[in-house]
């Protein structure tokens, strides 16, 4: 096995079913490229993207993924799973009451599924592994559900 300074996503190498974020991972990060190259030299693995991308936004995915050199294109992935548009609205909106001071304390409902969401897709269909830079949203449902949670910007499980 290739040692991870030239390899850096060798840990990825074990799972089968990656999960990957899309925004801020597949695009906007440090590291997209090593991503990109991840998933075209390991095509026999289900690369899937999780997303918490809603009302139409994650129809503009894989455009916006177009616009980058190098990037994969929606050939390389088995498809996406983005959160429903009613769980996101009553979660923005608990935001909303809580930067008003409305909401306080623990997490509502509504940011407690979110919290598990992602973690709950991957466990129902089979991705072992999450790639992602929102860990606040998606260390809950990992650990919940026992999904390993890369950082997308340490490279580093945290979960």
């Amino acid at each position: 096995m290739c040692p991870s300074s030239i390899k850096p996503l060798a840990a990825l190498d074990p799972y089968d079913g990656i999960a990957w974020d899309f925004d801020n991972t597949l695009v906007d990060n440090p590291n997209a490229s090593l991503f990109y190259q991840y998933i075209q030299e390991n095509p026999e693995k289900r690369h899937q993207i999780v997303t918490f991308r809603t009302h139409g936004m994650q129809d503009r995915m894989f455009p916006r993924l177009q616009e980058t050199e190098g990037a994969p294109t929606e050939n390389d992935f088995r498809g996406y799973f983005n959160v429903p548009d009613d769980l996101w609205f009553n979660w923005n909106m608990d935001q909303i009451k809580r930067e008003r001071g409305i909401i306080t304390g623990r997490p509502t409902e509504a940011e407690t599924l979110y919290g598990l969401w992602k973690g709950y897709i991957c466990r129902k269909h089979g991705l072992s592994v999450l790639i992602d830079d929102d860990l606040i949203s998606t260390v809950p449902g990992c650990k919940k559900y026992k999904i390993k949670l890369m950082s997308s910007y340490t490279l580093e499980f945290v979960v």
